[in-house]
């Protein structure tokens, strides 16, 4: 007879991150959440001051937008000292990253892939450890991070599951690249 044991991250009450967002939190009885294909998400979490948070982005580099990797790392790091962490403790863990079949016309074009390099690069020259990641592949993953103790849960989605979210994505990084390009503003004070 096998046992089911109820997911560890349901006894806890969930944030949802979608893209080009970001979640942190210091409260033991969260977990954040995010669904993820191309994109990729990285976790990070200081464990001494016990505080963490996740980012979801969808491109490596571009403008000052949460979509973009330069950016979420940022504003994440960011977001994580002014709750107490310190630079000198934060340890990291990435996912997603997946080649998706919607966008993959072309062996060259790996968004997934980009974007992981990309984090990669990030954490090494801000010299984050990187404890361990679940990236690339063709399956989307849902992962869910308790901020309070840096665990991190993921749940691999089949291709069945996969196919909208590719649809998705590439449908939203249209949308992104066909926007006209804002201007420059400078605001003093």
């Amino acid at each position: 007879m096998s046992q089911h044991r109820t997911p560890p991250w349901l006894h806890y009450h969930t944030r949802h991150v979608p893209p080009g967002e970001y979640g942190v939190s210091t409260e033991p009885d969260v977990v954040l959440s995010t669904l993820l294909g191309s994109c990729v998400a990285a976790c990070l979490y200081d464990p001494e001051a016990r505080v963490g948070g996740l980012n979801h982005f969808l491109l490596p580099e571009g403008k000052e937008n949460l979509l973009y990797g330069n950016h979420a790392m940022e504003v994440l790091l960011n977001a994580i000292l002014t709750h107490g962490g310190r630079r000198r403790s934060i340890v990291a863990k990435i996912f997603g990253g997946a080649r998706m079949v919607a966008h993959a016309v072309s062996p060259i074009v790996n968004v997934g892939q980009r974007n992981v390099e990309f984090v990669r690069l990030y954490l090494a020259k801000e010299e984050f450890p990187l404890l361990s990641e679940d990236v690339g592949g063709t399956e989307a993953r849902r992962i869910w991070m308790h901020p309070a103790t840096g665990r991190v849960w993921v749940e691999r989605l089949g291709t069945k599951d996969t196919q909208p979210l590719a649809l998705s994505e590439s449908r939203y990084r249209d949308s992104i690249s066909r926007q006209p390009p804002a201007g420059d503003i400078d605001i003093f004070g």
